[in-house]
């Protein structure tokens, strides 16, 4: 690992021996690493214990750094948080303590006083501090594939859908053809993002090639 800048708390200072690190994150003042074995490590500034993952966690797959909390993601699909919740002012919001009974989770992501966590159904819950309703996704959100949290917004990257012309074929498509059409879709679009259309037609092009055989099919 190799971190730099402001070294206050020691949070660019990585611990010693730190090694077998899978993925990081970095929160306001705090870092935390993910470790092949399942472990999580922290450093940093640590006032409200937010570098300081819980006793004997483990089973972790991804982890999230918040202004001064923690969250992370078991293996089994629920959240467990850490750091600042206690109730000393205003600022209170229960961003380390995830809703009761959470799970399918499948990403988490951790803003400056809220978490949210998509679930393996493409829903989002948002908890914490709710200023701006940025805890609370809209009504009707669905078909989310990555999750992102800021201070004091979040953003939720949607699925793209199939046309009902699609959707309304007959025979009705299998899982298989329908996740393939949509692959299709999500490589166009990341191409696009990436500025690269020549590469966003050829994929579309694909997808239209693959829609007509499956009309074809059909008939």
């Amino acid at each position: 690992m190799v971190s730099w800048g402001d070294d206050g708390s020691g949070l660019a200072t990585p611990p010693a021996g730190l090694s077998g690190v899978r993925a990081v994150a970095a929160g306001w003042h705090h870092s935390l690493a993910l470790k092949t074995d399942g472990t999580v490590a922290g450093w940093g500034w640590n006032d409200f214990g937010q570098a300081t993952p819980p006793a004997g966690l483990s089973g972790i797959v991804a982890i999230a750094a918040g202004g001064v909390h923690s969250l992370a993601l078991k293996n089994d699909g629920t959240v467990v948080g850490w750091g600042y919740n206690v109730p000393i002012d205003y600022h209170l919001s229960g961003q380390a303590t995830p809703p009761p009974g959470l799970s399918g989770v499948i990403a988490i992501a951790a803003g400056e006083q809220h978490g949210l966590a998509l679930k393996n159904d493409g829903t989002v819950v948002g908890w914490g501090q709710d200023w701006y309703g940025k805890a609370t996704p809209p009504a009707g959100l669905t078909s989310v594939v990555a999750i992102s949290a800021g201070e004091q917004f979040s953003i939720a990257l949607v699925r793209p859908s199939l046309p009902a012309m699609v959707t309304n074929l007959s025979p009705p498509l299998n899982g298989g053809e329908v996740n393939s059409l949509l692959k299709k879709l999500e490589n166009a679009q990341t191409s696009l993002n990436r500025g690269s259309p020549n590469a966003a037609c050829g994929q579309m092009n694909a997808f239209a090639n693959e829609v007509e055989a499956l009309i074809r099919r059909g008939n």
